[in-house]
């Protein structure tokens, strides 16, 4: 949410759907995601998105490094 009102403060224009149509993409090229904690709409459709792909889904650190490091 607040990056989303950042973005909306500085008149980027887009609505949340947007917003979440272009990061989706972004997440489609991600190697990974790692999901902080924390109550999150846009998060846990981030962290779906990914796993519907294939997408690694993390959420912690450590198993970040350790799945970079194998």
């Amino acid at each position: 949410g607040s990056v989303y009102a950042l973005a909306s403060a500085a008149g980027c224009g887009l609505s949340h759907a947007e917003w979440l149509a272009v990061d989706l993409a972004f997440v489609e090229r991600a190697d990974a995601v790692l999901r902080l904690p924390g109550e999150s709409t846009g998060a846990d459709m981030e962290t779906a998105h990914a796993a519907a792909k294939g997408i690694p889904v993390f959420s912690s650190v450590a198993d970040v490094v350790a799945w970079f490091s194998e």
